[in-house]
C-alpha cells in the first residue's frame, strides 16, 4: 500500500496557493486510487475487470510517484544547480553544457499534449536522458531513476497561467526547483 506523502512547499513556487492545493489532492486521488486497486486485487475479481485493474495500477501508482519526486523539488528552498555537483558534470558532459540540457530540456516540456519531461539515469550505465511520459504509464523509461520531473499536464498550470499558459508556467517553476534535492538522486 502506498502511504501519502506531505510536503512543505517553499513560498517561492511561482504558483498559488490555490494551485498547489488542488495539485496535492491530486496527488492524493492517485494513492488513493492505488491502494483502492489493490485492495480490490486482494478479492475475488472477475476476470475482465481484474485485468484492467492491473492495467489501470501502473496509471495510479505511477501517478503518484512522478508527483511526489515532483513535490520533492519545491520543498526546503529554490536552489540553482551547483556547477561542482556530480549532477551539473554529467548534464555538461552528455549535452555539453548545462544551458544546452536546459534548453533541450524546456523544448521536451512544452511537448503538446499531457505528460512529463523527465531526466532520467540509466542505472546500468550511468547515463543521462530525457524522455516525455504520457498519461504517467506510457513512456517510463524501465531501469532507470527519475531525477527531475516536470509535471506538463494542464492542471498543473491552468489555475494560475490559463489553458495555453504551459510557458508561462515553466518560466516560473524552472527557478523554483531546489536543485540540492534534485542532486542527491544522482548516483
Amino acid at each position: 500500500m502506498l502511504t501519502k506523502q506531505t510536503f512543505s512547499f517553499h513560498s517561492n513556487t511561482g504558483l498559488s496557493e490555490d494551485a498547489l492545493k488542488g495539485h496535492v489532492a491530486l496527488y492524493e486521488k492517485y494513492v488513493d486510487e492505488a491502494n483502492n486497486i489493490l485492495t480490490k486485487l486482494k478479492g475475488d475479481v472477475a476476470l475482465p475487470e481484474k485485468q484492467e485493474l492491473m492495467r489501470r495500477f501502473s496509471f495510479e501508482f505511477n501517478g503518484a510517484k512522478n508527483h511526489e519526486y515532483f513535490f520533492e523539488t519545491l520543498t526546503g528552498e529554490a536552489r540553482e544547480i551547483s556547477e561542482g555537483s556530480e549532477l551539473h558534470k554529467k548534464i555538461s558532459a552528455t549535452w555539453g553544457s548545462y544551458d544546452t540540457w536546459k534548453s533541450e530540456f524546456m523544448i521536451l516540456a512544452k511537448t503538446r499534449g499531457v505528460g512529463w519531461a523527465i531526466l532520467w539515469q540509466d542505472n546500468q550505465s550511468g547515463e543521462l536522458y530525457h524522455s516525455w511520459v504520457d498519461e504517467q504509464h506510457l513512456g517510463q523509461l524501465v531501469g532507470a531513476t527519475h531525477i527531475l520531473g516536470i509535471d506538463c499536464w494542464e492542471h498543473s498550470f491552468i489555475l494560475d497561467f490559463g489553458i495555453t499558459g504551459r510557458a508561462g508556467y515553466l518560466e516560473k517553476i524552472f527557478p523554483a526547483l531546489n536543485f540540492e534535492v534534485i542532486e542527491q538522486r544522482i548516483k
